[in-house]
């Protein structure tokens, strides 16, 4: 399923591509099916893939283009980071 957005702060909606059968994630209900793992392998991200969100049950994935951008994250959003000594 491919998820695609005109703008970074917008809510990302299914492509055009996506199968019919496939829940969107422009409502609260979908983005907690996906956060309890009801609903799994999911990628959001804008229309240039520019970042990623990997959100899963436990946690999710930031994927950002640059280590300065990535650091710039972390730095804004400690609280994000995972405790675990392996920081994973």
């Amino acid at each position: 399923m491919t998820f695609t957005s005109n703008a970074a702060n917008e809510v990302m909606k299914p492509s055009a591509a996506a199968s019919t059968s496939a829940v969107g994630v422009s409502n609260l209900c979908s983005l907690l099916a996906i956060a309890d793992d009801e609903i799994s392998n999911v990628l959001l991200g804008p229309a240039d893939l520019r970042w990623l969100y990997h959100p899963y049950n436990g946690g999710a994935d930031v994927i950002l283009p640059t280590r300065a951008e990535r650091d710039a994250l972390k730095d804004r959003h400690p609280t994000w980071l995972s405790t675990h000594p392996s920081g994973l």
